[in-house]
């Protein structure tokens, strides 16, 4: 279930809630340049209260190296996972990331890469898999770029709500208007407060591990 909300809208929405009119403030894209800064920061609460909102995949078949480009939305990893025969078949090799004082100490045992590290735009692998492993990349995509009118976001969780509230606020801010800034202040806060609160309570919570290990599994 989604509810779409438009860039076009949030401005419109922003600009009321801040008590002004398109004619009184004196440039559009400094409004909507004020509402994508406050989508920015709400998605990165979404993204930091619950980590599976929205979560994405992408694979990697490897070649000869172990440098390989992000995808192109990537803005948080998640989880790296690896199997060595080209396709997701049988168990997969969980890669974790590596320390840079651990760099040229892993070994290949034929299964997949066994460490990772970010480097930029690029995810490096070692020891570098043989060609044709797979790898999968699970991460959070980055927010949308909001850059025509028409642009949405999903705004089930509220989102919308504390963007506007966000954006009046950072407007009155440039207005110069304390009494204003003060009370959408407050009323960021309250809706800050339930944006989080409804985020957190749409699953149940994640369940301990089991690590409890039996001991005839292991030699």
């Amino acid at each position: 279930m989604s509810f779409s909300v438009s860039l076009e809208e949030l401005y419109d929405r922003s600009l009321r809630r801040a008590d002004l009119t398109p004619d009184s403030f004196r440039d559009a894209n400094e409004v909507k340049a004020v509402i994508r800064a406050n989508y920015r920061a709400a998605y990165r609460l979404l993204c930091d209260a619950d980590d599976d909102y929205n979560v994405a995949s992408e694979d990697i078949f490897t070649g000869s190296g172990d440098v390989y480009p992000l995808p192109g939305t990537f803005f948080k990893l998640r989880k790296v996972e690896a199997w060595s025969g080209g396709t997701a078949v049988g168990d997969a090799v969980k890669v974790s990331k590596w320390r840079l004082d651990q760099v040229g100490s892993y070994s290949w045992a034929g299964t997949g890469p066994v460490g990772y590290r970010l480097q930029g735009d690029n995810i490096r692998l070692s020891p570098a898999p043989s060609s044709g492993t797979l790898v999968r990349l699970w991460y959070t995509p980055a927010p949308a770029d909001l850059a025509d009118d028409a642009d949405t976001i999903d705004a089930v969780t509220g989102m919308d709500e504390l963007i506007v509230t966000g954006a009046a606020r950072d407007l009155m801010i440039e207005e110069g208007d304390p009494e204003a800034v003060a009370i959408l202040r407050d009323e960021y806060a309250d809706k800050r407060a339930e944006f989080l609160s409804g985020i957190q309570g749409r699953a149940e919570p994640e369940q301990a591990a089991d690590v409890i290990l039996d001991p005839e599994m292991w030699p």
